[in-house]
């Protein structure tokens, strides 16, 4: 049961990552934390699928965080170049 439950959650993961960013890759890196912590927390889980959610959407939301911090650094910068012409 467990092999079959990883698997579950390991696609779950990868579909509803890549659902919500469009964005192969980075689908897959959230699939492989997802999965990760789910192997070191799964005695502690009740509904895999359901924890799983979660856990995927706060790995988007911290990668479209770090994505706009980024965005907007580099708007700065652009912002500075502007400047010294």
């Amino acid at each position: 049961m467990r092999e079959e439950t990883y698997h579950a959650v390991r696609h779950y993961a990868f579909n509803l990552a890549n659902f919500m960013i469009r964005n192969y890759d980075d689908a897959e890196d959230i699939a492989q934390i997802v999965s990760l912590k789910f192997l070191l927390n799964e005695d502690n889980i009740i509904k895999p699928l359901a924890w799983s959610a979660t856990v995927i959407k706060n790995e988007v939301y911290k990668r479209a965080k770090k994505t706009k911090g980024l965005e907007k650094l580099l708007e700065k910068t652009e912002l500075e170049k502007i400047e010294e012409k």
